[in-house]
């Protein structure tokens, strides 16, 4: 599992951007001028919230590890019963080998015993074998959780901080603060409270610009979408989990192969 541990702790990457631009929430920097205490405190809850869900998914991973050891321990556990049933298998065809013959005996003796020692060779690489696989199996069904786990903090978080996804839509705005004719379309269990901050909003524009909030109750989790002459701009928790899923399931399938 050191490769999952290692991959999840630096999976907060740099994703590419294909037709939805995404809004990274990882890193958050305070850019020049843009210090004020509340920011500050918002980007650090939800760095702290990031590093949880990091440290839970992390909990998983060494809990896996130690299932999967105790799978292996209890295969070389019956590796060895049935050795020490080989031996009495082999004693006794021995014994029976005196009965009959001597050189017979001991010629049926060398058999029984060289295929005693083919079935526990056996035995032991086909144990190998399904503890590979359930290893490689595991590392996925692992990555997948860790995700959701993160995902269910920080929709849970944010549900919860309507300032903390205030300042995710802030950032969002950032970055479309070159468009023209913005539509905000944000979840409708946040759009009063963001109605009631379109002052401060209008404020991160360089110049005026036409600038409107509308509920849309096909958005899910706590994301929002930013539509405009120049373009759609997506920021989403959702988003975000599921390129660094895509991006550390191709390094892991890389590793594996």
């Amino acid at each position: 599992m050191t490769l999952l541990s290692r991959i999840i702790k630096s999976h907060y990457t740099e994703t590419h951007a294909q037709e939805k631009k995404i809004i990274r929430i990882k890193k958050i920097m305070n850019e020049q001028n843009e210090s004020l205490f509340q920011e500050e405190s918002v980007a650090s809850d939800l760095n702290r919230l990031l590093m949880e869900a990091n440290q839970k998914a992390e909990a998983i991973v060494l809990e896996a590890q130690k299932q999967a050891d105790q799978v292996y321990l209890k295969i070389q556990e019956e590796v060895k019963q049935w050795d020490k049933e080989k031996q009495i298998l082999i004693e006794e065809a021995r014994q029976e080998g005196y009965l009959i013959g001597k050189e017979q005996g001991a010629s049926d003796s060398k058999r029984e015993y060289q295929h005693m020692l083919n079935l526990a060779q056996e035995t032991m690489n086909q144990a190998k074998k399904e503890y590979q696989s359930v290893v490689e199996k595991s590392e996925f069904t692992i990555l997948n959780l860790g995700i959701k786990v993160a995902e269910k903090i920080m929709n849970q978080h944010l549900d919860e901080n309507e300032e903390d996804y205030l300042f995710i839509v802030k950032k969002a705005i950032k970055e479309a603060r070159e468009y023209k004719n913005i539509e905000l379309h944000i979840p409708p269990l946040h759009y009063s409270f963001v109605l009631t901050h379109k002052k401060e909003l209008m404020s991160l524009f360089p110049r005026e610009t036409e600038f409107y909030i509308y509920p849309n109750d096909e958005l899910e989790g706590n994301g929002c979408v930013i539509e405009s002459s120049n373009g759609r701009l997506v920021a989403s928790v959702d988003e975000q989990l599921e390129q660094i899923r895509i991006k550390l399931q191709e390094i892991l399938e890389e590793d594996l192969s």
